[in-house]
């Protein structure tokens, strides 16, 4: 689709990316795999060699060349350890299919995350309040 390499995009995605996200790159069913920004993403806990958790939507999605798939909200715990599961307030992954590949974007928002939203929605409404 993007005719690009499966780890120079997903490398260059999480390195360049703003948000909380990281890439798993997956082939029948086994993550080969993945990449995250460090500092900016918790640590993924399934490593490569290892099958798709059956808590993803990897598996129930249809793997169609080229498709991406709507995002779906799963489980922390689904990609994620037990102690960086418990920081994030919410996850969602989301899949697109290439050459056989299988590239599992998850996001994770941080309670840190929530809290830096909150503090600021917070200061905008106090700022656009007065008048």
């Amino acid at each position: 689709m993007f005719n690009v390499s499966k780890d120079a995009m997903p490398r260059a995605y999480v390195d360049y990316g703003h948000e909380a996200m990281a890439v798993i790159v997956i082939r029948d069913g086994i993550v080969l795999r993945s990449y995250r920004k460090h500092g900016n993403f918790p640590w993924i806990a399934i490593s490569a060699g290892r099958a798709v958790p059956v808590d993803s939507i990897c598996p129930i999605r249809p793997n169609i060349q080229g498709a991406i798939s709507p995002i779906d909200h799963c489980k922390p715990h689904t990609w994620l350890g037990e102690r960086d599961a418990r920081n994030v307030d919410a996850m969602t992954e989301q899949l697109l299919v290439q050459n056989g590949h299988v590239l599992v974007l998850p996001h994770a928002d941080t309670f840190s995350t929530t809290r830096r939203f909150l503090a600021i929605a917070a200061v905008a409404g106090a700022i656009t309040t007065r008048r």
